[in-house]
């Protein structure tokens, strides 16, 4: 949580180091640090937050967490461009980086090759996998590949058939957003995209690992989709009506449903929201097994 205690917390604080900090670039990290994944050079644990100081003369665009890794996108002073900088656990080759045939971890930064030029818009973690999305709508992916692919050590570009404007990882999927539809790599835990529109957990299958190697178009969408986000197993998004949709994994009543139940398709959330239904108007975020939908300003 950052306030310098190890236990949970059932309502929400501020964060008081970083409270009144205006946006410097520089990077704080606090938690798990067994495998590096704070960046400070040691495999040590912080209940506050403390500076990655190898930032210090840098200016830090972005972060993204997976479960053991970091990734930083930078902007490095004196040049025109961007790196992205990779530490923690690289077992699976989620920090982009191969050596000597054994993928290995870092607790220090380290710069992801394979970007040199390409003008990279967002970075995005989850699970043991990686990606960035460019300016000009590409897709690179590395780490631990969705359904069975062997690892990926560096960024490999994803086909699509069109310009991807967004991007959600999960633990074993990763949702894509195009200009015109929204689509779907792996997946196929708890029922996702795969059988009849419910399941309850006796009635789980996986679809072969060939079947998951391709990126497949989300069914049951008759609205545009604006917004999209991925926990662990499951899926939801915003329509540019207002409407919100989730499917995958139910157990925990993370799809909002009311219900605990898988979803293979995506399914309509009733939500009592007294303000406008304009998509403009909400965000969706999800966590491992829980899902937030927040007004935006």
């Amino acid at each position: 949580m950052g306030e310098g205690y190890m236990w949970s917390t059932r309502s929400p604080r501020a964060v008081k180091l970083l409270a009144a900090k205006a946006y410097t670039g520089q990077l704080f990290m606090c938690g798990d640090g067994s495998f590096g994944q704070l960046g400070n050079g040691d495999h040590q644990s912080h209940g506050s937050p403390v500076e990655v100081l190898f930032f210090s003369s840098k200016h830090v665009e972005q972060i993204a967490c997976g479960m053991r890794h970091s990734l930083a996108l930078v902007s490095d002073a004196g040049s025109s461009g961007s790196s992205i900088y990779g530490f923690g656990s690289g077992r699976h080759g989620q920090i982009g980086m191969f050596e000597s045939g054994t993928q290995r971890s870092h607790n220090f930064p380290k710069v992801i090759e394979g970007f040199e030029n390409c003008e990279v818009v967002s970075i995005y973690a989850n699970g043991d996998h990686s990606a960035a999305l460019s300016a000009d709508g590409r897709l690179y992916i590395w780490g631990r590949r969705f359904s069975g692919r062997s690892d990926d050590h560096t960024p490999q570009i994803s086909p699509s058939p069109s310009r991807i404007t967004q991007v959600a990882l999960g633990w074993n999927h990763a949702l894509v957003l195009t200009d015109n539809e929204l689509y779907m790599f792996g997946g196929y835990r708890h029922g996702m995209l795969s059988g009849s529109p419910q399941m309850s957990p006796m009635q789980q299958t996986l679809v072969p690992c060939a079947q998951a190697r391709t990126l497949e178009r989300v069914p049951c969408l008759d609205e545009n989709v604006v917004r999209i986000a991925a926990g662990a197993e499951h899926s939801a998004l915003i329509t540019e009506k207002g409407t919100i949709m989730t499917w995958g994994w139910g157990e925990h009543g993370q799809l909002g449903l009311g219900n605990t139940y898988d979803q293979t398709c995506p399914q309509r959330v009733n939500i009592d929201y007294k303000g406008s239904s304009a998509s403009a108007q909400l965000g969706i975020y999800c966590g491992s097994g829980f899902t937030i939908v927040a007004k935006v300003d």
